[in-house]
C-alpha cells in the first residue's frame, strides 16, 4: 500500500496485523517537483516527463496500464505519447521513449506511485501552476 499519509498506513496495518505482520516504511527522499508555470489556469496539476530511454514492452505496457484506470480527467498523455501509444508494435521487444513524451495527470499520490516504481523510466517532473 502506498499513502501520502503515515496515518493511513498505520490504520490498515491494524487492520491486517491479524494476518500478517506488516512491514511499515517512510520514504523520506522523494523527488520534490519542480515548477513549471502558465497563463492561463492548467487543466492538471502535474506533469512527467521521461528520459531518453529504452524500456522493456512490458514495464511500458504495465505503466500505462495504471495510469490509463484514470484516463479522462485524471491523465492526458503528449501527442507523441500517445501515437507511440497506438502504434506500439507486439513484436518489439523494448520501446523508445523521449524527452519531449509527457503526461498530465491530477493525483499526488499517483505521483509518488510514480516516482516509487518507476524512477528509472521518468525524467523531470513538474507541479503545474498558474503565474501570479
Amino acid at each position: 500500500m502506498y499513502s501520502n499519509t503515515l496515518q493511513d498506513v498505520e490504520d490498515c496495518a491494524v487492520i491486517l496485523a491479524c494476518k500478517t505482520q506488516p512491514i511499515i516504511t517512510e520514504l523520506s527522499d522523494v523527488a520534490e517537483p519542480g515548477v513549471m508555470l502558465f497563463l492561463r489556469q492548467p487543466k492538471f496539476k502535474y506533469r512527467a516527463h521521461f528520459k531518453e530511454n529504452r524500456i522493456p514492452r512490458d514495464e511500458f505496457i504495465e505503466l500505462f496500464t495504471i495510469l490509463t484506470r484514470n484516463k479522462g480527467q485524471d491523465f492526458k498523455p503528449s501527442m507523441s505519447l500517445r501515437r507511440r501509444m497506438n502504434l506500439d508494435n507486439p513484436y518489439r521487444s523494448h520501446v523508445y521513449v523521449y524527452p519531449t513524451m509527457y503526461f498530465d495527470f491530477n493525483d499526488e499520490t499517483m505521483f509518488t506511485y510514480l516516482t516509487l516504481k518507476f524512477d528509472c523510466i521518468l525524467g523531470k517532473r513538474f507541479k503545474l501552476e498558474k503565474r501570479t
